[in-house]
């Protein structure tokens, strides 16, 4: 069954760790190559991804798109910010539930809701996200963007 999937990588302090599309706050998991929750291992299980504008610049600023392949959903309020670097992006300004359900017809495996946290927090607070995998790292961070904003719903979840 697709699912549709929220993987960060967040502090001590609930604050989401920058550097999306970086390698290093995977370096910092020990272990993580052979955990069941490695990012390897759920990558092979991700056939779409929903991305924040500015984790969408920032990760263009790291080099070739490297998510070639996987339609991604760009969620700007700005319509077309520029030409994407490969023909399975696309801009979109729809509710959650639409661009899901889009993305699911669209490619088999699951949807990724890559970030970030403010994308994060929308999908979440609209219920459509099926799974929250979060690596928690030894670190305060003191500063950043929550994962949850204080205007947050509570939510009961399972574990």
């Amino acid at each position: 069954m697709q699912e549709t999937q929220i993987y960060l990588p967040i502090s001590l302090d609930g604050r989401v760790i920058p550097g999306v599309g970086g390698d290093a706050w995977r370096e910092a998991i020990p272990d993580a190559k052979g955990s069941p929750y490695s990012f390897e291992r759920f990558y092979e299980e991700v056939g779409s991804l929903v991305v924040g504008r500015g984790a969408y610049q920032e990760l263009l600023t790291q080099g070739p798109w490297r998510f070639r392949g996987k339609p991604a959903a760009v969620i700007s309020r700005d319509y077309v910010l520029f030409p994407p670097p490969a023909p399975e992006i696309t801009f979109r300004v729809d509710q959650p539930v639409e661009v899901c359900d889009d993305l699911k017809a669209a490619s088999p495996g699951h949807v990724w809701v890559v970030g970030g946290a403010k994308v994060a927090a929308a999908y979440l607070a609209a219920g459509v996200v099926d799974r929250l995998i979060l690596h928690v790292l030894p670190v305060i961070s003191g500063s950043g963007t929550p994962l949850f904003p204080e205007q947050s719903l509570a939510s009961k979840l399972e574990l």
